[in-house]
């Protein structure tokens, strides 16, 4: 992994107040990641810590992308 959970942060804050992004607070934490590992974010898409249909999986998301 070449990139930190400060990077990953940097880039869902990024997400969540650009202007013209109007995603929600987990389809913005599963793009962010997936801008930065791909293949974590694909790992993790369709399971039950996806957080991109439903926020209340941000919190399964985050345990399960940095333990």
């Amino acid at each position: 992994m070449s990139w930190t959970q400060e990077d990953f942060v940097k880039k869902w804050n990024e997400r969540l107040t650009d202007p013209k992004c109007d995603e929600r607070k987990g389809q913005a934490a599963f793009n962010a990641l997936h801008e930065l590992d791909p293949d974590i974010a694909n790992a993790v898409r369709g399971s039950k810590h996806d957080p991109f249909f439903q926020d209340k999986h941000l919190p399964e998301f985050l345990r399960e992308v940095f333990g």
